[in-house]
């Protein structure tokens, strides 16, 4: 028997060993592999932090901030850089907003993605709007309200899930006579996700770095954060394209040395397995893993109506929009995703912006639109266009609101 259970213990002993032996080459292949997998990357940078944490909506803007934020290519070329002004209530907007409504203004809240909160011009289309319907005499008169007041609460890089909840937590206290949730056809996609700022401990330069992540804490310690390749520091440390470089590979070492290398995880055994019977790889680095979308259109439809639904009924007024990319502005029709919202949505009115557009437009002028060639969000004269747009749509909806007291309005 004694000589049975030594035979059991060398047994069980060298099969430890062997899975040691086993697990440690993996995850040694593997983290060679993710620390020769670097890739150079375009990144964004601005000198002080635009993204603070707000657990009640996932993130805001940094109020009262004013900052330029530049974009770099690949090879670390300078393509544009932007002034950007984010007033007191976090919200990118040229002026100051206060919960209580002292001038009596009628308030439209906006609700969006960076359509909306455009960091790319110094004029998004909420503040161009604001300044036209402050233009129509008409409209005030209808109103019976001496002018209007546009309140952007848009958070770039948000979904439908992330409206819902900024609405609930913020927009509600302002009192809106009208809610603007405007989207682009990627937004149906878009989870719940929280942003912030971190400090990077660092020899080579001061900086700090923008995380996204579906859960708390936003920390390099949270293995669902992802770095949203945002560089924040002195615009001096990029001069230096050395310097561009070692920030970049440290920051891709600093992400791979998060991931749990040391844990008693059976990492091995969920590569051979590919990931069935729940057991996933942990260790396999994905430098562009997105944070958290939905996986099928299906559910992003499913979970988009819902949202708007409920928004439209803890707000009498709601005016939804989908407002186009480029590639929609040429086909002259939204993406699928659009369709089949609007084809499930029942009593839910979606407005396809993209039929709004100026039809005889060719592509050189839609062109004209976005931000192209460095990025496709809409350009300042996609902004003003935009604005003009959404005015005529206000209008409708204020005659289909108020009936009888308001002449119909002919297009600009």
């Amino acid at each position: 028997m004694t000589r049975q259970r030594n035979k059991a213990t060398i047994f069980l002993l060298a099969a430890l060993l062997v899975y040691v032996a086993v697990e440690s080459a993996v995850r040694l292949y593997k983290y060679d592999l993710a620390k020769s997998g670097f890739h150079n990357f375009a990144f964004s940078n601005s000198d002080v932090p635009l993204y603070v944490l707000d657990e009640e909506v996932g993130f805001r803007y940094a109020p009262d901030a004013r900052l330029t934020w530049r974009f770099y290519d690949v090879e670390d070329r300078l393509q544009w850089e932007q002034g950007v002004g984010v007033n007191n209530a976090g919200q990118i907007a040229s002026c100051d907003v206060s919960v209580e409504n002292p001038a009596s203004a009628f308030r439209i809240a906006v609700l969006g993605d960076s359509f909306s909160a455009n960091t790319f011009h110094s004029i998004t289309w909420p503040m161009a709007l604001e300044d036209i319907l402050n233009e129509d005499e008409v409209l005030k008169e209808m109103t019976g309200q001496p002018e209007f007041e546009v309140l952007n609460f848009a958070l770039d890089g948000t979904g439908l899930d992330q409206c819902l909840r900024i609405f609930e937590s913020k927009v509600r206290r302002y009192h809106p006579d009208m809610v603007i949730i405007n989207f682009t056809s990627n937004s149906p996609y878009y989870k719940f996700i929280y942003r912030d700022t971190i400090a990077v401990e660092s020899s080579i330069a001061k900086y700090a770095i923008t995380l996204a992540s579906p859960t708390l804490p936003v920390t390099l310690g949270n293995d669902d954060c992802l770095y949203s390749k945002v560089i924040v520091g002195a615009p001096a440390i990029l001069e230096d394209k050395e310097m561009i470089g070692q920030i970049k590979r440290e920051i891709h070492e600093k992400m791979i040395g998060r991931l749990p290398w040391f844990s008693l995880y059976p990492e091995a055994f969920a590569s051979a397995l590919g990931g069935r019977f729940g057991l996933t790889p942990r260790l396999d680095f994905n430098w562009n893993r997105t944070v958290n979308n939905y996986d099928t259109m299906e559910e992003a439809v499913s979970n988009s109506l819902s949202v708007l639904r409920e928004l439209t009924e803890q707000h009498p007024s709601v005016l939804i929009l989908n407002h186009p990319l480029v590639a929609e502005c040429h086909d002259r029709q939204p993406q699928p995703v659009i369709r089949e919202m609007i084809a499930q949505s029942g009593g839910l009115e979606i407005i396809a912006m993209v039929d709004a557009m100026p039809p005889a437009a060719g592509k050189e002028e839609i062109d004209q639109w976005y931000n192209l060639p460095f990025d496709q969000h809409p350009s300042a004269a996609g902004n003003a266009l935009y604005a003009r747009k959404v005015h005529e749509k206000v209008r409708d909806r204020l005659i289909k609101d108020k009936p009888g007291r308001f002449r119909p309005h002919t297009k600009r």
